[in-house]
């Protein structure tokens, strides 16, 4: 028996070997790369797209959306073109190119002014970019850490919301995760370094300059002598 596409056979399940009729094929790996805002694919086949070659039939599906990014609900390993023995991936009737399948969801560009009270440090593989005006840029690539008055160390980064379908500026302030407004263009330890650049939308949520003191005031007052509560009586 003559061995055939999946098309051509008309069959939903992948092939495995030739005694179904079925002629075999695979599409090239999908390419991995790394990133916190990273766009991932999830496949209907035994192991991965990325260590293992998937077969006709194969169909895959994103981890996330991007808001500014067309993302492919799905893509699909399908038969090889006329004269060629290599699968093509494809989103519906449009190639798919696997080698830049993990787009990157970006977030905004964020400024960090230099001042008195505001230092950042950043991964060594992402240093935040000199402006010129005395300011530091960051983007979604950026993960660092606004350091206040030397004390106080703010970590903000971008990350993808709960549902996957946006990205937003985060920090960690007080053990909590805070999400920074999507306008928010600028962020400091003082409010007022934003200020001074009128085309800046502050962040919503400010640090404190100072650092919350670790020893509690007391609040039970000293001892004080008692005034007498009836006047002496005379001797007799």
């Amino acid at each position: 028996k003559e061995c055939q596409s999946q098309q051509e056979a008309a069959v939903p399940t992948p092939c495995t070997d030739c005694l179904s009729g079925r002629n075999c094929h695979t599409c090239p790996t999908l390419t991995y790369t790394a990133g916190a805002t990273n766009i991932h694919w999830i496949c209907d086949s035994s192991g991965d797209a990325y260590n293992n070659e998937a077969v006709e039939g194969t169909k895959c599906t994103p981890t996330h959306q991007c808001k500014d990014e067309a993302i492919p609900a799905e893509i699909e390993c399908k038969s090889p073109e006329e004269g060629s023995d290599e699968g093509k991936w494809f989103d519906g009737d449009n190639p798919f190119d696997e080698k830049t399948c993990d787009t990157k969801c970006p977030c905004n560009e964020i400024t960090i002014p230099k001042s008195e009270d505001t230092n950042l440090f950043c991964d060594s593989d992402s240093q935040p970019v000199d402006d010129g005006d005395g300011n530091w840029k960051i983007d979604g690539s950026t993960t660092c850490d606004v350091v206040c008055d030397g004390q106080i160390f703010i970590p903000i980064s971008c990350k993808f919301n709960e549902d996957g379908t946006l990205t937003a500026w985060h920090i960690t302030y007080g053990g909590q995760d805070i999400i920074l407004d999507e306008n928010t263009k600028c962020f400091s330890c003082s409010g007022s370094n934003c200020e001074e650049d009128p085309n800046t939308t502050a962040a919503t949520t400010k640090a404190p300059t100072t650092a919350t003191p670790t020893t509690a005031t007391p609040t039970t007052p000293a001892p004080t002598t008692a005034a007498p509560t009836t006047a002496p009586k005379d001797k007799p």
